[in-house]
């Protein structure tokens, strides 16, 4: 905390409201600044989702399939 005295909590406060926080609000209520940064954020977590679809899926190592019980010796173990 700041030791001048016109220093207010508020001025030292974190900005940046949370997204549950922003999305329990009533709509009609919403600010620009508001659904700029519900815009955003989903913006952000869909390029992320994206990414993580574009990468390459782990594929098996002996490519066989399994069609009856599997075994100990079928695991390595």
């Amino acid at each position: 905390m700041s030791d001048s005295p016109g220093a207010s909590p508020l001025d030292e406060a974190n900005p940046v409201i949370s997204m549950q926080e922003i999305m329990s609000r009533d709509p009609e209520e919403l600010t620009r600044a508001d659904r700029d940064a519900i815009v955003r954020t989903l913006r952000a977590q869909r390029f992320q989702f994206m990414q993580e679809e574009q990468q390459e899926k782990p594929k098996r190592k002996n490519g066989k399939k399994t069609t009856g019980p599997i075994s100990l010796a079928d695991l390595g173990l």
